[in-house]
């Protein structure tokens, strides 16, 4: 049996087997485990959402706390903000002929789906992810010679969207172009400074 491991320095081991039964919930992709999404809340609660029927995997340590499987959406990945759960369901509906791209809200307590926010975002995107309360997402064309990418913020407060510079919301001058086209990362500031993280070869 295959198991995750949590280790720290100075601090004793936390495992937990992957086990779509009693453990942490996944799929093999490839020959390689592919567990879905993860969060951790305030607690140091784990919080797993995979498996080929999407399964919600709460435990403190290794301890499970409850479990819950979803027949409604897909697993992704997951964010905890203002004491809920959400992810984003964007596979493809065969009978709307439309990428879904509904946001889904759980409740943080026991894992029921409070709303599911059906298709927040008409057009379908490469990649999104979570950033502070808010989702941004990135629709890349694929039309020569442009290949433009648009970035739209949904807030998770407000349920309002706005179309956005770059996918960190980032003004202009802290984020240029050329910074995206390079693959620079913007990791977050430290005393008032810009970090950034950009692989060379």
């Amino acid at each position: 049996m295959s198991h995750l491991v949590f280790s720290q320095v100075n601090y004793h081991q936390i495992i937990i087997p992957l086990d779509n039964l009693k453990g942490v919930p996944y799929q093999m992709e490839m020959g390689t485990y592919d567990l879905g999404g993860f969060e951790v809340d305030k607690n140091g609660c784990f919080y797993f959402l995979g498996g080929k029927q999407a399964t919600l995997a709460v435990f403190k340590q290794n301890v499970s706390l409850f479990r819950k499987r979803y027949k409604e959406f897909d697993s992704g990945n997951l964010f905890i903000y203002s004491n809920k759960i959400y992810t984003i369901d964007i596979l493809y509906n065969f009978s709307t002929k439309k990428f879904k791209n509904n946001l889904v809200e759980l409740n943080i307590g026991d894992g029921t789906t409070n709303k599911i926010y059906d298709h927040i975002i008409a057009s379908p995107f490469n990649t999104y992810k979570f950033v502070d309360d808010c989702l941004i997402t990135e629709e890349a064309s694929n039309v020569a010679p442009a290949y433009k990418s648009t970035f739209t913020q949904y807030s998770l407060l407000n349920h309002l969207k706005k179309q956005i510079e770059n996918n960190y919301d980032l003004p202009a001058q802290f984020y240029p172009k050329n910074y995206a086209d390079e693959g620079v990362n913007f990791l977050g500031t430290w005393n008032n400074y810009h970090i950034y993280q950009r692989f060379c070869n």
